[in-house]
């Protein structure tokens, strides 16, 4: 049977092609690790074991899968949040950019004239629903803001190139949108370029920043044609993870931890191929940042600032690459005269979902500061 005709079969919703391809793919695999193994030794005992290696982690990833939909049953239909949808990050609304395009985000909670607002930005290719622990657990008076940067969740594609000053636009917009301020600006991974990227050119709105694991360019090692490698790699195999639907597998244990409402948005809305090709825009973008960054001497400054590093190395960071990243995190909390570096002690790079109480804490306490006019207050 051709590819076409594969392609024209249909069976609970997918294509033929859809439904033979990954077996097929198997099969070639297996084939080319056979035929290693009866070749010779050596470099080609390490090809049929490799291919052996994969093999098994498909089958895992389909067991583990399979218990998931057994336990979770039938998924509801996905509905937008408005103010008359009860969801555990609020209410749900979109605003323009400046070029006309809808951003989506979820509010909740209030607060008094003059106090901050709290705007979370997600780390790289991310919803805004990866802060389902963190934003629903601040007291209800406290206004806190997530949101879909373009081309994730239910935000509206950009045309154009992801780079980081184009996200800090997006963001600038949504701060206008919402007020006058002043902000707190939280963010964790790639997240955090864009978030200092806003701070640094209107200062005078921003209470403070926690940022939770940032990528930082003072961690040379990224800069390695080894780790750029590694990266680029990374990203490829999360495009065909999720190509055949087996790369909400790998995060799976970090999504049972989310309220169901949320865990729920992340499963339809994080793992598609849109958001892969948005992730590749925003690492391409994210990357020219911190080349850019690289080498520049920053000055200091008194916005108050909180680093959460994580204690542990994890998934694609060794012991000395942590150990790197967090004293490039300490020279960033020193920065600010007000900075404060804490370690959380039992995460890695995964903070908002391990120790969400600790980002929690710091933005109480630099929310506490801004409205007190303490040490954590802009002096």
């Amino acid at each position: 049977m051709s590819a076409s005709g594969l392609g024209g079969l249909k069976r609970g919703g997918q294509t033929g092609w859809q439904m033979f391809c990954w077996p097929l793919l198997m099969a070639l695999v297996n084939a080319v690790g056979l035929v290693a193994a009866l070749v010779g030794d050596g470099w080609y005992d390490l090809v049929s074991w490799g291919t052996l290696g994969v093999t098994l982690v498909v089958i895992v990833a389909a067991w583990r899968g399979w218990l998931a939909r057994s336990h979770a049953g039938s998924s509801p239909a996905m509905v937008a949040p408005d103010a008359t949808t009860t969801h555990s990050q609020g209410a749900g609304r979109a605003i323009k950019t400046r070029d006309g395009r809808s951003l989506f985000l979820m509010e909740r909670g209030t607060r008094q004239d003059g106090e901050p607002i709290i705007v979370f930005e997600a780390g790289m290719a991310a919803p805004c629903s990866s802060w389902g622990l963190v934003q629903p657990a601040l007291p209800e008076t406290v206004h806190a803001v997530v949101y879909d940067r373009a081309g994730l969740g239910r935000s509206e594609p950009d045309p154009e190139p992801r780079t980081v000053a184009r996200m800090a636009d997006d963001l600038d917009d949504l701060l206008d949108a919402l007020g006058d301020g002043p902000f707190i600006l939280v963010a964790t991974s790639g997240g955090a370029l864009i978030v200092r990227e806003r701070a640094k050119r209107h200062p005078e709105r921003i209470a403070g920043m926690v940022l939770v694991d940032p990528t930082d360019e003072g961690c040379e090692p990224v800069f390695s044609p080894g780790f750029r490698r590694l990266e680029k790699g990374a990203h490829h195999a999360s495009v065909l993870l999720a190509r055949f639907g087996l790369l909400e597998r790998l995060y799976n244990s970090f999504l049972l931890r989310l309220p169901p409402d949320s865990q729920s948005d992340f499963r339809k809305e994080g793992f598609t191929t849109g958001a892969m090709r948005t992730r590749g825009a925003e690492l391409k973008g994210m990357v020219a940042a911190m080349n850019g960054l690289r080498g520049q001497i920053e000055a200091p400054s008194d916005m108050p600032v909180t680093v959460i590093s994580g204690a542990l190395a994890d998934r694609g960071m060794a012991p000395t690459l942590r150990a790197t990243a967090n004293a490039a995190h300490a020279r960033r909390a020193a920065l600010s005269t007000s900075g404060r570096h804490v370690i959380a002690e039992r995460s890695g790079h995964m903070v908002p979902f391990i120790e969400p109480e600790l980002i929690v804490a710091e933005i109480m306490r630099l929310h506490g500061g801004a409205i007190s006019g303490g040490p954590e207050a802009r002096a």
